[in-house]
């Protein structure tokens, strides 16, 4: 039997890149992951048994649940008001009421104790 050598280290590279990728599949199917770091420690280190691949396999095509958003509370600048209907919820750029016509009245903000206010209202 006629072995080439080049062959052999050949089918042995490609072996073991194939090996390489198969072995890091969970790794980077999910490496876009919120925790992509932690997936590719469990692959790296777990990987060799069957149970901790397959985990991370598993885990890295799972979908992954919305991060919950806290909505951002601020308080208006200033407040409008008609004088009719006092509606309040308006475009800033508006000046007369779309339910009465009236022209808006601006509250501003009131000042605190040391004449500053925190919520810069004297900028219109």
């Amino acid at each position: 039997m006629n072995f080439d050598l080049s062959r052999v280290i050949a089918l042995f590279i490609m072996w073991g890149v194939l090996g390489f990728v198969v072995y890091f599949l969970p790794a980077l199917v999910g490496r876009n992951k919120r925790n992509g770091t932690a997936l590719l420690a469990l692959n790296l280190f777990l990987g060799w048994t069957l149970i901790g691949w397959v985990g991370a396999l598993v885990w890295a095509l799972c979908a992954e649940a919305p991060i919950p958003q806290t909505p951002q509370l601020s308080w208006p600048q200033q407040t409008r008001a008609s004088a009719q209907c006092a509606e309040n919820t308006v475009p800033p750029d508006s000046t007369f009421c779309s339910q009465c016509g009236q022209a808006f009245t601006v509250y501003q903000m009131p000042q605190h104790q040391n004449g500053a206010n925190k919520s810069n209202a004297n900028s219109i």
